[in-house]
């Protein structure tokens, strides 16, 4: 009867025996097929992936590595596998210790991992993007998945645009000074042609000969005026025009502006209206000279587009913390008006409005250029 107690038992344990290797070749063949589907899925993706286990200890191994990571690396999946620095060997030198560093200190404070760097991969250098998330684990493990893609391409654009930025940005300065030394030099005997047609007017002349000289004199006036633009966008775009802080009565500058346009206004028919707000102090710090050029190009212009009617400058306080006062000047007309798309347009350099207005008003478009640059200068805005 102990025999065959002892024979069924040991039938029951080939049977279950058996049934286990059973279920573990089943087993075997469910991991592989997932472990193959798996695979299959990462190999259509462009990216690199890969898990990577950092133990508590501080020592790294790598769980999985797909085909394309390897791919990328220029590496074998069993070297990686086997000995985690297999995966650091192709970086570049130059990039390494930075990897190195970066890596430690993430998975001392398990944030998400982010670098980019260069590999030497088949003798070429080639930029990769590596991110991963940690996963802590209940034995004080952290668990990496990532992904690694190449950017080279990304680089060698951005590497281009920045060397046509800077291209761009040294001819811009060259325009600039060019402009600036032209500018200069045509100005000193412009102003010397004006002086001696001045000169001239106030001597005995012929009325032919007086109107001739007069028509001259204005000429020369608005070609020094178009220097003058030229001279301070240039200035203003090499970066070599400063900005004042002196005292400055803001009524007596706006009367001086109302009075610098009162022959053209009487001659035009119009009424130019000063509006001072009683907030607004009788002294405050600025640029007199460089807000009064702003004024004077808002104020000209119109009554360069304004036939009849009124213009009205208008100042009044904008904000005051108790130390920086802000003042608000604004500049309106019962002229020709704008339409929105030509407001979108007003201060953009060498623009007009429309270009009938260049024909039949003239100027070179950097007037309100120019207000708008001054103004951000002296720390405010134009609208």
């Amino acid at each position: 009867q102990l025999a065959e107690s002892f024979n069924q038992m040991a039938d029951r344990l080939a049977e279950e025996q058996a049934s286990l290797e059973q279920r573990v070749r089943d087993r075997t063949r469910e991991l592989q097929y997932s472990t193959d589907q798996y695979d299959e899925l990462t190999a259509r993706i462009p990216l690199g992936i890969y898990k990577l286990r950092i133990r508590a200890d501080g020592t790294m191994r790598y769980e999985y590595v797909s085909a394309r990571f390897c791919q990328l690396c220029g590496v074998a999946a069993t070297d990686v596998l086997e000995n985690a620095a297999a995966a650091l060997a192709p970086i570049h030198p130059d990039d390494l210790d930075d990897r190195i560093k970066l890596q430690q200190e993430v998975a001392r404070t398990l944030q998400p991992f982010q670098w980019e760097g260069r590999y030497i991969v088949a003798g070429q250098t080639r930029w990769f993007r590596l991110e991963s998330t940690p996963t802590p684990q209940a034995n004080g493990d952290s668990l990496w998945i990532g992904v690694m893609g190449d950017i080279t391409e990304r680089k060698q654009t951005d590497t281009a645009l920045l060397e046509a930025k800077h291209a761009a940005e040294a001819a811009n300065r060259s325009k600039s000074e060019f402009l600036a030394n032209m500018s200069h030099e045509i100005r000193t005997p412009l102003n010397a042609i004006l002086g001696l047609t001045q000169l001239v007017l106030d001597t005995e002349l012929a009325p032919q000969q007086a109107d001739f000289l007069r028509k001259a004199y204005s000429s020369g006036k608005a070609l020094l005026h178009v220097l003058n633009d030229i001279l301070d966008y240039s200035k203003i775009e090499a970066g070599r025009l400063d900005i004042e802080r002196m005292p400055l009565r803001v009524e007596e500058l706006l009367q001086n502006v109302a009075d610098l346009f009162g022959a053209r206004i009487e001659e035009k028919g119009l009424e130019l209206f000063l509006d001072i707000s009683p907030e607004v102090p009788s002294a405050v710090l600025g640029d007199p000279l460089r807000l009064t050029q702003v004024l004077n190009n808002l104020v000209g212009n119109a009554i360069k587009f304004t036939e009849q009617g009124e213009i009205l400058l208008k100042v009044e306080v904008a904000s005051f913390n108790g130390e920086r006062l802000v003042l608000r000047f604004a500049v309106s007309d019962t002229g020709i008006g704008l339409s929105k798309e030509q407001s979108d347009r007003l201060f953009q350099a060498f623009t007009q409005a429309d270009s009938s207005i260049t024909r039949k008003y003239g100027g070179t478009g950097l007037g309100l250029t120019i207000c708008q640059k001054l103004v951000s200068l002296m720390g405010g805005r134009c609208a």
